[in-house]
């Protein structure tokens, strides 16, 4: 995350930044928070401003974004993981186990000459290759 971003970045973070503290005042205004509404309307005029005239300056705001954004992010995918594998495979794999099934033949047959699974031996078509499944 070392690649500093180029103007034509910068000035799209910064409308975008822009459209998003004036949407932020205007609620703030709406909720009848004028102080506060004030604040986010003139962080927006100064995100216009150096958006428009010199990028460069909304870099502190990207990178500060970009750091919070990448926390955020880490911090999620970890959750969404944890949560999925305890709720969905977890119980599935206990239910498996109880009833006693082996979806993928893992058992060992002392008897069996071999582990090989025969594959039908079909005609070459090139159409079937272009629908797999």
């Amino acid at each position: 995350m070392a690649v500093r971003p180029e103007r034509k970045e910068l000035r799209r973070f910064g409308i975008a930044l822009v459209v998003v503290t004036a949407a932020a005042g205007s609620l703030w205004l709406w909720r009848d928070h004028r102080t506060t509404a004030a604040v986010f309307y003139a962080i927006s005029a100064y995100g216009l401003l150096a958006s428009i005239l010199f990028p460069p300056a909304v870099r502190p705001a990207f990178w500060l974004l970009q750091r919070f954004g990448h926390a955020v992010g880490w911090f999620n995918t970890r959750l969404i993981l944890i949560l999925i594998f305890y709720s969905v495979f977890m119980p599935i794999g206990l239910l498996l186990r109880l009833f006693g099934k082996d979806l993928l033949n893992r058992k060992f047959d002392p008897d069996a000459p071999t582990y090989w699974i025969e594959k039908k031996n079909e005609p070459f078509d090139p159409k079937r290759y272009e629908k797999q499944f």
